[in-house]
Formats: structure tokens, sequence, C-alpha cells
């Protein structure tokens, strides 16, 4: 969660000082008053960098407000400076000294002003940070289900023999499930908690400014439309918390290739409510590989066995079968790069609610070398 957190401050700050910031300041400034300015000077200003130089517009200008004078030096309201000479210097160009202007006064603090009161590129790089803050909110999320999963017993194989026997257990084992209600709910309650706030703080700007420009205004509601969606999808998930809840075991913790084993399965809360249940094993290749600086996985489904589906609520709450696994196919496998990953998937259909959807982790020994000996 520290870990995680890092990167959800530093991404945040970023989107806050480089978009956000300037943003409400830019929707504020549509009401300022249109005055005639005189550039006093216009230059480019050249920074050097690790990575290259970067650019900035530097142009002071001069105007008359009320009874004052004031003299003004800021073209947006986003600072620093960017790579791409050309731009800059076009801005530069447009502004030359001794030319007359156009600048956009705060009539309420003469003393505040701007060049330029539309929407630029500029206005766009903070949100570089919003990569950060999902990576956070990933790195806390998956990272934690990660951890309390490697503290378990894994009934996931390794890649030799002696190392499947040394993760097994004798005797009934309940299977671990990987993906769950609690999960989802706490990671998209995380990123629209994110999203959300960041997207209000705009929203405030521009409710208390109380103007704004049509293509701002269209650009902040795709925004605002993700965050309702994504409100929708937390309620969504919290209906799932209230699911029945499913329990899966094995009469052994693993079964082998050219064998059988027992799968008990047991519904706890209101099970009359699902009207569907089906259960299925599913076997699944893995390759991961390395593209330039990108990192992909391919995913094949290599075999899918139907366990049970089933509309019958005796069925449905509770049940067993003996499920053969097939010989003539590919046991558990983690190569690191590349892995065979068996599966037992578990759907059940609810009228009018979040349906049940969970996956639980499994183990398919390879071949009793022995007794084909």
């Amino acid at each position: 969660m520290l870990f995680g957190g890092v990167f959800i401050a530093a991404g945040s700050a970023v989107f806050w000082i480089f978009s956000c910031s300037p943003m409400i300041q830019l929707t504020m400034a549509q009401r300022w008053v249109e005055t005639p300015c005189i550039i006093e000077s216009s230059w480019l200003e050249t920074f050097d960098g690790d990575d290259g130089d970067t650019y900035a517009p530097n142009i002071e200008y001069s105007y008359s407000f009320g009874d004052g004078d004031y003299d003004g030096n800021l073209y947006v309201f986003v600072g620093g400076s960017s790579s791409g000479r050309k731009r800059h210097q076009r801005i530069v160009d447009r502004y030359p000294a001794g030319s007359s202007a156009v600048c956009y006064v705060n009539a309420k603090e003469p003393s505040e002003s701007v060049l330029m009161r539309g929407l630029t590129f500029d206005y766009f790089f903070g949100f570089i940070g919003l990569i950060f803050v999902g990576a956070g909110v990933a790195i806390i999320v998956f990272g934690g289900f990660q951890g309390k999963k490697g503290g378990a017993v894994s009934a996931r194989a390794k890649s030799v023999p002696k190392e499947f026997e040394r993760d097994l257990k004798t005797g009934p084992v309940t299977l671990k499930s990987q993906s769950g209600p609690v999960g989802r709910f706490i990671g998209v309650t995380l990123f629209a908690l994110v999203w959300n706030g960041i997207t209000g703080a705009v929203c405030f700007g521009i409710i208390s400014d109380g103007e704004i420009g049509s293509f701002l205004f269209l650009f902040i509601s795709v925004f605002v439309l993700v965050g309702v969606i994504l409100i929708l999808a937390v309620f969504y998930n919290f209906l799932a918390l209230f699911n029945p809840r499913v329990q899966l075991t094995l009469k052994e913790g693993a079964a082998r290739l050219g064998e059988e084993v027992e799968l008990d399965w047991t519904m706890t809360g209101s099970a009359e409510r699902i009207n569907k249940l089906r259960i299925w094993l599913e076997g699944r290749e893995e390759a991961q590989y390395t593209r330039g600086t990108d990192t992909y996985t391919d995913r094949n489904t290599f075999a899918t066995i139907e366990i049970i589906e089933t509309r019958k609520r005796s069925e449905i709450r509770r049940g067993r079968v003996t499920l053969p696994i097939p010989e003539y196919t590919m046991h558990s496998f983690d190569g690191g790069n590349n892995k065979i990953v068996w599966e037992v998937k578990l759907e059940g259909e609810i009228s009018n609610w979040p349906d049940i959807d969970n996956t639980f982790e499994f183990t398919i020994l390879p071949l009793n070398v022995s007794e084909i000996a």
C-alpha cells in the first residue's frame, strides 16, 4: 500500500499541477475582461536537459485597466517548458515586440492577466499522471491479493513432479478463489474515488465560474461521463457482495492426468435466488514475450471440460461430481514466461441482480510414470 500510495500521490500531483489546476484557472478566465495591450518584449527561452532542450515562450506586455497601468507575462496558465521548438517559436512570432495585442484581465484583481484564453495542447500534459494513479491502484489491489495468495498453500503446480508433490495436501482441500466480489469492489471503488475526485475539482472550478466555452464543456463532459459509469460500477459490485457464496472442495489436493477426482460444492446464503449454475474446468496456455520495451502475454484455451450445468434448486445449493481428467492433455506447468494453467470456473445467473462469477485455482499433476512403466 505504501509503494502504490507513492504512485498515486505522485500521479495526482502531476495531474493537479499541470492540468487540473490550470484548467480551473482557464475556466475562471472565461469571464475576464478583454483588454488592449502592448507587447514590450518577446523571445524564446531555451532550457538545457539530459534528454534534449526544452522551450518556453517568454512574452512581456503592458496594459491599462481602470485607473492603473499594469505589466503581465503570462501566456497560458500552464507553467514550465516542453519540447517542440517550432511550436513555441510560432507563438513568439505571433507577438513581436512593439505590436498591439489583446489580453484578458481579472476585473477583481487587475494585476492578473493572460494572453491566451483558449484550450491549448499544454493543458493535457498532466494527464500523464493518471497513468501513475492507475498503476498505484493496481499495485495496491493486485499486489495485496498476490501477497495473500503467496502466503497460502498454492494449488497451482510447479514445473517438475517433485515440486508438485511438495505443494500438495492430503485429504479434502478447499480451492482458493482467484477472483471474487470483494477484490473487484475494492479495485473499482479506489479507481472511482481517484477519478471522480480529480474530475470533481475541475467541475468545481467550472461551477464557481458559471461560464465555460463549448469545446471545454464537451471535453470535461467526457470525463464526467466516465465518472458516472465508474459510480454505477461501484454500485453494481457493491450489490454483488450480497450474492450467495460458493465453496469448492476436492477430495484430494490435486488431480492427475488419466485419473478421477471428486469435487463438492456448497452454496451459502440465498442460493434459491440462483436461476442457473454452471461449473467447468478450463485449461489455458500462457506465453509471455517482449517486443521492444513492451511485454505481451498470449493466452489460448485448449480445453474446456463441463462439470455441471443445472437449473435444479437442490443441485445448485449442494452437489458432488466425479471429474475424469483426460489422459492425453497437458498437466499444470509454470516455467516463468510459459505456463499451463488449469482453473475451475463458476457462473451463477441471478435475475435482476449481479451474477456470480468466480475462478478457482486447480492443479493437475503429470501422468504417474511408475504406473505407466
